[in-house]
């Protein structure tokens, strides 16, 4: 790992001091956090209602998906992954 703190900025993501906002403290520059970026998902051809887990059937007469198929009809969309990926 790099000894030199790197910083990403989101383009659109910079926010401004809100008004009557007072600073409580000094900022330990060692400290961590953890960032949860959350995708689009694609658009399933297949609804959930529409043959799917909530359909009205008994759950003996139902189609399931594997977790194969269900990230490949409804994970992140390959080009908002590759955006991320060119963005670190």
């Amino acid at each position: 790992m790099s000894s030199t703190p790197s910083r990403h900025v989101v383009p659109g993501s910079e926010r401004s001091v809100m008004p009557g906002a007072t600073m409580s403290g000094e900022v330990t520059p060692d400290e961590r956090f953890e960032v949860t970026i959350r995708l689009r998902s694609k658009l399933s051809s297949r609804g959930l209602g529409e043959g799917g887990a909530h359909e009205d059937r008994l759950p003996a007469k139902r189609q399931y998906l594997s977790r194969e198929e269900y990230a490949a009809g409804n994970g992140a969309d390959p080009q908002d992954i590759a955006k991320m990926a060119l963005s670190q």
